[in-house]
């Protein structure tokens, strides 16, 4: 697990010590699902009032916390892939298994936002729309630090022939390599290009945390584990 911390905005990047089975925790309330391990020491630490988390489908679609009464939503009830707040003390949290989980931070704005993105996801420009949705609430870009969670990188991650032409438009060199006549894909490369392609310095792309899933054990992995593979959580709150 990894936890950055600042005046500003505190993040937790979970891992098995701290998952659950995936959907188990449908039926939650916010109240119930704040004082489960993981979810209540960052709570706590953080003073966090609410938590959102959505039902994650692999999409570009997200939610954004306009206005007090959106911090009520209960958990998993809106279909979507990223939130965007800039409201303090509310807990934003999605869950992986192999899929990146992305912290944008507008440092100087205070606006923040929390992806979900799987290949399909990411290819769909997921967390482009987040960056979107928080340069119409005022952010500019070159104020957004990413900072990228653990999840499938090109060391494991190998894909089929087919799957490198999906990515035909874009820059296959920079995310795909080839090893022995197997073809590998790092998905967090491939956010991190189209997050450079949008005008974000690399300097503000942060990969220091986006460790393997798949060949770190500490990690869930759906491609390591299979469907018993449980679900590591990422959590993100401004103070």
């Amino acid at each position: 697990m990894a936890r950055i911390k600042n005046a500003l905005f505190s993040i937790y990047f979970g891992d098995q010590s701290t998952a659950y089975l995936k959907n188990s925790l449908h039926n939650y309330t916010q109240q119930e699902m704040m004082v489960l391990p993981g979810y209540k020491e960052f709570c706590l630490q953080n003073r966090c009032e609410n938590i959102i988390i959505l039902d994650q489908v692999h999409g570009n679609n997200g939610f954004c916390v306009r206005e007090k009464k959106d911090v009520l939503l209960k958990p998993y009830t809106v279909r979507g892939d990223y939130i965007v707040s800039a409201l303090p003390k509310i807990a934003l949290a999605v869950e992986t298994a192999d899929c990146a989980p992305v912290v944008l931070i507008d440092v100087i704005g205070g606006v923040v936002s929390l992806a979900h993105a799987g290949w399909r996801g990411a290819l769909a420009g997921v967390v482009t729309h987040a960056v979107g949705d928080m340069l119409k609430v005022g952010s500019l870009i070159e104020n957004i630090q990413i900072y990228f969670g653990p999840a499938a990188r090109s060391c494991c991650y190998q894909v089929s022939r087919d799957f490198l032409d999906l990515f035909e438009q874009s820059d296959p060199n920079i995310y795909f390599q080839e090893r022995n006549g197997a073809a590998y894909f790092d998905n967090t490369l491939f956010i991190a290009w189209q997050l450079e392609k949008l005008g974000m310095a690399r300097k503000n792309i942060l990969l220091d945390y986006a460790i393997c899933t798949i060949c770190s054990e500490k990690y869930c992995s759906f491609r390591r584990q299979g469907q018993i593979a449980l679900r590591q959580m990422t959590i993100v709150a401004l103070k």
